[in-house]
């Protein structure tokens, strides 16, 4: 089931960032996301709308779409829940919600890149991400 965020998901939800960062990105050093999990501690995902993925029973957050003013922060699905369709179901809400979406992904990030595009999203431009010097598509919907 699909459900608004509540603050007792988010140990679980930085646990989900955090590994699906490390699993997504290995050729961004893990300290890098390790640093940057204590700015996600600090606030960073109170500022977004979020949308959180659970299984009926127990309520325990297997996946979750953060939102900034139609600008998609992330997307995160727990290993054992991927190739399920709920990226999808979540992205799918999204759009109801927002008539435009932006987000951006590492190029590197191949598998992510294709699973935007086959969802609508197309590439609009690039960017450096300072922090990593890596390339980053800009996706929009």
């Amino acid at each position: 089931m699909v459900r608004p965020y509540c603050a007792d998901d988010l140990p679980r939800l930085l646990e989900l960032w955090l590994q699906g960062s490390l699993n997504a990105h290995p050729f961004i050093p893990a300290e890098h996301w390790k640093a940057m999990s204590r700015d996600m501690q600090t606030g960073f995902l109170e500022l977004c709308d979020i949308l959180v993925y659970t299984d009926e029973y127990p309520d325990s957050p297997e996946a979750f779409l953060s939102i900034i003013d139609g600008f998609i922060a992330g997307l995160f699905v727990s290993k054992s829940h991927q190739c399920q369709g709920i990226g999808s179901r979540l992205l799918r809400i999204a759009k109801r919600m927002h008539e435009h979406l932006e987000l951006t992904v590492y190029q590197k990030n191949t598998g992510a890149v294709r699973f935007y595009q086959k969802n609508g999203f197309r590439i609009a431009g690039t960017r450096i991400e300072k922090a990593t010097g890596e390339i980053e598509y800009i996706m929009i919907f």
